[in-house]
């Protein structure tokens, strides 16, 4: 094996998972009595009036965002080519596609059509990228991931296709009949 990156692929390509994540955030913050937080449970109880929020690292998901990139088929593997990554921890029993959307908000712009991809663990792009399209889809890729892992979520964003000023007025025609008339 070459390693984690094929180098024979062109810079920035990856046919492989990327390496592991980095610590979780810290588990224990000191909130006041009354304040919440959306992503943490509270555990409240102290003698001094204050409740403590705790974030178990089971109840948390880590997701691995890869944006900015784009799939590249050589005809033997799929790549995934150039982008960033950043990392989210997100509830998993508030786990849903717009809150993964939500999360993946924090770090890049989300165009309308753009499509999530997790890779199965163990699996390689080819064989192992699974598409993000509903809540039941997302809790299937949570089930999936076992204590220590994290889930690896590729951003592929929708194709802008330029479309011009005759193209969008169209009168419902088709080529071939505007061939026809140039013609005669």
């Amino acid at each position: 094996s070459l390693g984690p990156y094929d180098k024979s692929l062109p810079a920035g390509c990856s046919a492989n998972p990327p390496p592991p994540p980095p610590p979780h955030p810290p588990h224990t913050h000191t909130k006041k009595k009354g304040t919440t937080q959306a992503k943490n449970r509270t555990r409240e109880g102290r003698r001094d009036g204050r409740a403590t929020t705790i974030m178990d690292v089971l109840d948390t998901l880590p997701v691995r965002f890869h944006f900015n990139g784009e799939f590249l088929n050589d005809g033997k593997k799929v790549h995934y080519c150039g982008g960033r990554d950043a990392m989210s921890y997100i509830d998993r029993d508030k786990l849903s596609l717009p809150e993964i959307v939500g999360h993946l908000r924090d770090h890049c712009e989300v165009k309308e059509g753009t499509l999530l991809h997790w890779l199965f663990p163990g699996k390689d792009f080819s064989t192992g990228l699974r598409v993000l399209v509903d809540d039941k889809a997302c809790q299937c890729m949570s089930d999936s991931i076992v204590e220590g892992g994290v889930a690896e979520v590729y951003v592929e964003d929708p194709i802008d296709a330029e479309i011009s000023d005759d193209e969008a007025v169209g009168d419902g025609g088709s080529d071939y009949e505007h061939e026809m008339e140039q013609t005669s």
